[in-house]
């Protein structure tokens, strides 16, 4: 899938794996699980966080309001999970606090439409018509290109991966797709 395909990318791309560090992955599927965890050293710490219990997963906790000490994490991953969170500024905000300083946060959402501009949400759309929305049927908010505007209101600093701008070489040789993006937030 492109999109997993993306993770491995774009931690080298921004240069995110590193020794002596503490990764909080926030709902990772088993495949991210098990890349993550074949490319980290036995030193790291690696923590998975999900609302719902899994075998892969130690942190059950929503991440809205978690019990994670401030500043404990030097990296977080998410993908594809913010779109699902209705009250994603709390979940920003709590990303932002457990993130020690100059700790980074790498995070990619379906942008829907493809290529859209402009975040849409509206809390009165009912469950059943999400998918007619947003184009999933768990998918509570159709993310745009303006997404990060969310995390820079709280403080975080944006970096930014568009795999549309990226080499055609690159694109194939990774098996990337266009219209996706990545966001590296710095603490």
């Amino acid at each position: 899938m492109p999109r997993i395909r993306l993770i491995p990318f774009s931690l080298e791309y921004f240069r995110l794996l590193k020794d002596d560090k503490k990764i909080l992955h926030i709902a990772p599927n088993i495949n991210e699980f098990n890349f993550i965890q074949s490319k980290i050293a036995s030193s790291i710490q690696y923590d998975r966080l999900n609302i719902r219990k899994f075998d892969h997963i130690n942190l059950v906790q929503n991440l809205t309001n978690t019990t994670i000490e401030s500043n404990t994490y030097d990296l977080s991953i998410a993908w594809h999970v913010f779109e699902h969170i209705k009250e994603d500024e709390k979940a920003i905000k709590e990303v932002y606090r457990i993130l020690k300083p100059g700790g980074k946060f790498l995070l990619s959402v379906p942008i829907y439409p493809k290529y859209n501009e402009t975040t849409y949400e509206d809390s009165s759309i009912p469950y059943e018509l999400y998918k007619q929305h947003h184009g999933h049927e768990d998918h509570c908010r159709s993310c745009g290109l303006d997404y990060y505007k969310r995390f820079e209101q709280v403080g975080f600093k944006t970096k930014t991966l568009m795999v549309d701008q990226l080499d055609q070489l690159q694109i194939d040789k990774f098996g990337l797709s266009l219209g996706h993006v990545v966001w590296c937030f710095i603490k």
